[in-house]
């Protein structure tokens, strides 16, 4: 099982880099509003925590990686969703700045963005029903991801806790020793 686990937290951590670039690029183009939407500015906050979740959980996968015996496949897809969320998210951003571009060129010096930076995302993610299933998504994959690092965290603790005991002590966790 472990085997499954080698370059996962590379991956993960690749992924972050990823999501903070798309993070980066939401506040900047959000900021270029007068007065952007507060729930553009929950959205970038929740992808920034999701963002600083998929970090911590790719620099402890990637130092633990070998001596991790747990089940990959949670970690693997709700990686892939936030590949997924991602993805869309970045063209969204893009096609949305190509929108506004387009639309100043036609006008001139007007600035044609009479939508609102909401309206103007959740056209660009195909709709009201599509906007709310992203939004419903990156909720589920930042608290599956949550859930991974505090019980991976746990599994590191207990490996240390382990490691630190007294060869009298005989607490059933013998399994944690094992490599």
């Amino acid at each position: 099982m472990a085997e499954a686990i080698i370059g996962l937290g590379a991956s993960i951590a690749g992924l972050a880099t990823t999501g903070a670039q798309i993070v980066t690029s939401l506040r900047t183009y959000a900021s270029s509003y007068a007065r952007a939407e507060r729930r553009v500015d929950d959205l970038t906050r929740d992808l920034a925590l999701l963002n600083s979740i998929l970090t911590d959980l790719g620099t402890c996968l990637t130092r633990y990686e070998a001596k991790a015996r747990f089940k990959v496949e949670l970690f693997i897809e709700a990686k892939a969703t936030c590949e997924r969320n991602l993805g869309r998210l970045s063209i969204a951003l893009k096609n949305m700045k190509r929108n506004d571009a387009e639309a100043e060129r036609a006008k001139g010096k007007e600035n044609g963005t009479n939508l609102g930076i909401w309206t103007k995302l959740m056209l660009a993610l195909g709709g009201e029903k599509e906007l709310n299933e992203f939004l419903t998504s990156i909720e589920h994959s930042k608290s599956t991801l949550q859930l991974s690092l505090e019980s991976f965290h746990l599994f590191v603790l207990l490996h240390l806790y382990v490691v630190e005991l007294p060869s009298s002590c005989s607490l059933p966790v013998e399994e944690l020793t094992q490599t």
